[in-house]
This record gives structure tokens, C-alpha cells and sequence, in this order.
């Protein structure tokens, strides 16, 4: 059903109720997201989102290729799973190179950082099957393709560009599968 946008819930029960409307699907949380700030922060609560099945299914149950089309049916309502959705396409070594720009222009470098920490965040709360479900696919260099510049300009300190969040959050991706 429709959301009333003037109801006050406090934040837990709101978190609660919309976890509920989750477990029926994430079709259903779009018209959480569009009532505002509180309608959003209860989709995006940690009760909601363990409540998602497709993030569930895409790390527990399903190969990689069944992962990639349960993301790509909600990529378009949570930022988090558009980039699980593309970082798992680069495991598959199926990531076009245009997609990956798109999503380099979409979101500013600190959005990129929060969204990969939170789904790291994520599959660490599910739990993958460690398997090695992805490691035989993955197909992409040992190092970034940005490592010798950061090399030559001393910057030894991690994730520096859009370039290094991408390739490891792929990589951690993959060391856990």
C-alpha cells in the first residue's frame, strides 16, 4: 500500500514496519523511499535491508551470473546494490567498460566510498558461502590499472582514486565468495 507521508512513526517501528513490507519484495520500498528523509532512512535500516531477499539471494544462494540478474532487478531503487551489481559483474569479467564510466561520473568519490563500505558492510551481515563461487571468473590484473601512478607519486596509503575503491571492492568481493 501507499505510505502516509504526515504519520509519525518513531524510527524504530518505522525501521520495523518497512522491513516487514521488504520481506515481500523490494518493489514495494519505492513508495517508502519517495515520502522523504524518514521514509528513507527506514528502507536503507539495517532491519530493512537484512529484510531484502535479492541481497540476500545475490550472496548466499545464487551463482554469480543469478546474482547479477537478482541486482539488476533492484540496482535502480538502493545506490548500494547498483554497485554490487557492477562490482559483481567485474568478478564475472563481464563489466563493459562504459558501465563502469557511467558509474565513475554518477557518484562523487565520497559517495563511492560510503556505498562500498556499506556493502562490504552487507555481505559481511549475510554471511557468503566462501566457496570460491567467484574466483575462477574473476578476470582482472593483480593490481589496479592507477597503481604505478600512485607508486611514482608516493601515495602508498590505499584506496586513493575512484579507480582503487573499484578494483578492491571487487577484490574483497571475490576473497569473500
Amino acid at each position: 500500500g501507499t505510505p502516509l507521508p504526515n504519520l509519525y512513526l518513531p524510527r524504530p517501528v518505522l525501521a520495523k514496519i518497512v522491513s516487514n513490507v521488504a520481506a515481500n519484495g523490494v518493489e514495494d520500498l519505492k513508495n517508502w523511499i519517495k515520502t522523504g528523509k524518514e521514509g528513507k532512512k527506514a528502507v536503507l535500516s539495517p532491519e530493512t535491508l537484512a529484510a531484502v531477499r535479492g541481497l540476500y539471494l545475490a550472496f548466499k544462494t545464487c551463482n554469480i551470473q543469478e546474482s547479477i540478474e537478482v541486482l539488476g532487478s533492484i540496482k535502480d531503487i538502493y545506490p548500494v546494490s547498483e554497485v554490487a551489481y557492477y562490482m559483481l559483474q567485474s568478478c564475472d569479467g563481464c563489466l563493459k567498460t562504459t558501465d563502469l564510466c557511467k558509474l565513475k561520473s554518477k557518484y562523487p568519490y565520497e559517495d563511492i566510498s560510503r556505498m562500498g563500505d556499506a556493502l562490504m558492510f552487507h555481505i559481511y551481515s549475510i554471511g557468503p558461502r566462501r566457496w570460491g563461487t567467484y574466483s575462477n571468473t574473476w578476470h582482472i590484473n593483480d593490481f589496479p590499472w592507477c597503481w604505478e601512478h600512485h607508486d611514482a607519486l608516493g601515495e602508498n596509503n590505499g584506496q586513493r582514486c575512484m579507480d582503487c575503491i573499484y578494483y578492491y571492492l571487487s577484490r574483497d568481493i571475490l576473497l569473500l565468495s
